[in-house]
């Protein structure tokens, strides 16, 4: 007879290696598509193909894919992609009307990204690539852009990006080099869902998996400013650092 204690924790191991978050590769077939939240405009939709999953988004607003299930503090999804079709750049936002609280909301440009601690359209965090502006940002609905650095993100190859939030941290990888380290003093979301969306684009998704989020570490002491003026988005814009202020 096994004893009780080695029984419980075997059930515990199981129980942990089988929930997300704790390295689960997601199925990408039709069953677990379905069992995904979709939200988007009239037009875009998501699709099984065998060999992954493709997103086509035609419309000038975000389509997303988000997992299913409770919402998580820390966490990570990593992801496997290839951008097939770039999103054409500019938009509705567009020059000066660019200049906005809320710019970047639907911004064209940007192909594909991974959501972090989705609660609704005003509360998460969102890292998104570009193959026409060559860079990857992280944005929030109540804070703009706070980070973008240049990346030689390029259509028709594949990357894996692995996007994390921990505590307040909020970091991205793209094939292994740290590309995004942001800490959100002002006002963190918590905790939410997490997902992939696309913008006005063709994006298949070659692998997809739900981990852990490394410790976030001690949040550093806030330094100097950093400011420096640099054109941006058709315009010069006052930078500190990696985040877009004026």
């Amino acid at each position: 007879m096994i004893d009780k204690r080695i029984a419980l924790l075997l059930g515990l191991w199981i129980s942990l290696s089988a929930s997300p978050g704790s390295g689960e590769i997601v199925a990408l077939d039709r069953a677990t598509l379905a069992a995904w939240e979709k939200r988007g405009p009239a037009g875009g939709q998501w699709a099984a193909d065998g060999a992954g999953w493709v997103a086509s988004a035609p419309d000038d607003a975000w389509w997303r894919l988000l997992v299913g299930g409770a919402s998580r503090g820390d966490g990570a999804v990593v992801v496997r992609l290839r951008v097939t079709k770039p999103s054409p750049p500019g938009g509705r936002y567009d020059g000066p009307s660019f200049c906005r609280y809320t710019c970047g909301d639907r911004d064209g440009g940007y192909d594909a990204a991974l959501l972090l601690r989705y609660q609704g359209p005003m509360a998460y965090y969102r890292i998104q690539v570009s193959t026409a502006y060559g860079e990857i940002a992280l944005w929030k609905p109540t804070g703009g852009f706070l980070q973008v650095r240049p990346l030689a993100f390029k259509a028709n190859e594949s990357y894996e990006i692995r996007a994390e939030a921990a505590g307040p941290r909020i970091r991205a990888w793209v094939n292994g080099q740290v590309a995004v380290d942001y800490w959100d003093r002002a006002d963190p979301v918590p905790a939410g869902r997490a997902g992939i969306g696309v913008y006005n684009a063709q994006v298949r998704c070659e692998e997809l998996k739900l981990e852990d989020a490394a410790a976030a570490g001690e949040m550093p002491a806030r330094g100097p400013s950093q400011f420096a003026m640099r054109p941006w988005r058709g315009m010069n814009w006052i930078f500190d650092g990696g985040e877009p202020i004026a």
